[in-house]
């Protein structure tokens, strides 16, 4: 009965009853370092990561930053200089220069590269064009500069050199 009916309404409208859709699925895109990097500035969002307050929070930029990184770079050394960070960061092959603040990338404004009007900083990229970084007032990380902000405040005002870099 069930043929029949099927081949009944073939017949009346010219089409089968039941009808087969393909449907193409984009593969998944894998998260590079980058992006995982990212996800984990995001989860310290708002929090001290270093409330042991090992280095002072008013100079725990680098610090933060390689803790924070060492999630997912677990050999990665503790560090608080930011030209002890450049220098470890030139010498890491998991590193590699870029010219692009991509979400992910390491920022980093070298102490003693500018005019030494203001002291270098070092953060992450995230999402719509902020850097997640250490807050020198309070320890926390938070997401103080946009890439403009930074540009204007460490290079224009402080004459710091900037780099950037992209875990691979």
């Amino acid at each position: 009965m069930k043929e029949f009916l099927k081949s009944l309404y073939k017949a009346l409208y010219n089409e089968d009853l039941v009808k087969t859709v393909t449907i193409e699925v984009p593969p998944i895109k894998q998260k590079t370092n980058s992006d995982k990097l990212c996800d984990i500035a995001y989860k310290w969002y708002g929090k001290d990561p270093t409330p042991k307050d090992e280095v002072s929070d008013e100079v725990s930029c680098v610090f933060s930053l390689t803790t924070i990184l060492r999630e997912i770079v677990p050999d990665f050394p503790i560090l608080s200089y930011t030209p002890d960070l450049l220098k470890q960061m030139m010498l890491d092959t998991r590193f590699k220069v870029s010219k692009e603040f991509n979400e992910g990338n390491i920022v980093i404004s070298v102490t003693n590269s500018g005019n030494g009007r203001i002291m270098g900083h070092t953060g992450i990229v995230g999402h719509n064009g902020k850097i997640l970084s250490n807050n020198s007032e309070t320890g926390l990380w938070l997401d103080k500069y946009d890439i403009s902000m930074w540009i204007e405040r460490y290079s224009r005002q402080g004459g710091l050199v900037l780099y950037i870099f992209e875990l691979l």
